[in-house]
């Protein structure tokens, strides 16, 4: 980890995102390689009725569930953030910035 804290922008829901979209194994951020928003950044996507932010990495871009973080109202992100993708090395704590649950 780098010790300083990246926050994240809020972006808009990009239009591939639909709901019932399968995401990720329970406790897995699975990052998705034909998926990505140039500098990172966030977004809600509704799964089965429920919120789940997606997050993208600020290194590689590419996208990331975490529907296994916690999240507080002021959009800190926990545990840390880790890019699961080959090749990318980001690992850090992460704040959603403008976080609305």
């Amino acid at each position: 980890m780098t010790g300083i804290m990246t926050i994240l922008p809020k972006v808009p829901t990009p239009p591939w995102h639909e709901e019932g979209r399968i995401v990720s194994p329970a406790g897995e951020v699975r990052l998705l390689a034909d998926r990505e928003v140039p500098g990172g950044g966030w977004h809600h996507v509704i799964l089965n009725g429920n919120p789940v932010v997606v997050a993208y990495c600020p290194k590689c871009f590419k996208e990331g569930y975490l529907d296994e973080h916690e999240i507080d109202c002021d959009g800190q992100v926990t545990p840390s953030m880790v890019c699961g993708r080959e090749g990318c090395d980001f690992h850090d704590m992460v704040t959603l910035g403008n976080y609305e649950p």
